[in-house]
């Protein structure tokens, strides 16, 4: 490498670090609402926030209007997004934002939102009651539109899926918002060998116990490849899976073709 790339580089890299430097923290103002200074000029954005909490994620903070508890915490309002450079990047109307720390997810930028009852703010979504939610990116756009009943966050080793939840039924879909696996399961539980997954089709009366309808499976596509037909079922462990039909127990493989 040559003089005139190292310099290109440094250059480069330079352009980025004082990009970031830019409205990197939070100030309270005289009207004891909160800004962002920008650390070069010191030149303040609009104080307007009533709270204001350092970065919860790569280039971010979460922003609140509302009302606050004794401690200045946030207690009931609405959150947004304000990037490093104190725009705001999301509306100020979730009333919860998390960020997604899991490994897997963490390079996405993706934040869990939900709008609706909360309880006490301050205990994050321990707290939350009825409404909806789904996820927004680093550029404040809902990546996963806030309307399911519930979401989850599913850590495999390759893929990056939510399990969501609607009108009673869940199934998959990916962090683009796209349905992996239909919204119309009973059940869904991932097995050691992630692929296909089990599924389940009727009544939930205990999720342990039992289940008073069908079984089946599902690949990476959605699809059904070992259609829903068994009294009881296992996830698949080493290639082979545990089930039941017409009252007898035996093992099938991924095919569903049964084996010894």
């Amino acid at each position: 490498m040559n003089t005139k790339q190292i310099l290109i580089i440094v250059i480069f890299i330079a352009s980025i670090l004082l990009g970031y430097a830019q409205y990197t923290h939070p100030i309270r103002c005289e009207n004891n609402k909160y800004s962002f200074v920008n650390e070069k000029d010191k030149r303040m954005v609009d104080c307007k926030y009533d709270f204001a909490e350092d970065n919860i994620g790569v280039n971010s903070f979460k922003v609140f209007i509302g009302e606050l508890s004794e401690d200045g915490i946030p207690k009931k309002g609405f959150f947004g997004l304000v990037n490093m450079k104190g725009k705001e990047v999301s509306e100020i109307k979730y009333n919860l934002i998390e960020p997604i720390v899991d490994d897997l997810y963490i390079k996405d930028n993706l934040y869990k939102v939900f709008i609706g009852e909360v309880d006490n703010i301050s205990y994050g979504f321990e707290s939350d009651k009825q409404g909806k939610y789904g996820l927004i990116n680093i550029k404040g756009e809902e990546v996963v539109p806030v309307i399911y009943d519930y979401i989850e966050i599913i850590n495999t080793m390759n893929y990056k899926f939510v399990k969501v939840l609607l009108n009673g039924k869940v199934g998959y879909v990916n962090i683009k918002g796209e349905i992996i696996i239909s919204i119309k399961y009973d059940y869904i539980e991932r097995s050691p060998s992630i692929f296909p997954i089990l599924v389940f089709i009727g009544e939930c009366v205990d999720m342990e116990n039992y289940f008073k309808g069908k079984f089946g499976f599902v690949d990476i596509n959605g699809e059904e490849v070992i259609p829903c037909k068994y009294e009881y079922a296992e996830p698949f462990i080493d290639n082979k899976a545990k089930v039941k039909l017409n009252n007898e127990d035996f093992y099938i493989n991924t095919k569903g073709e049964r084996i010894k």
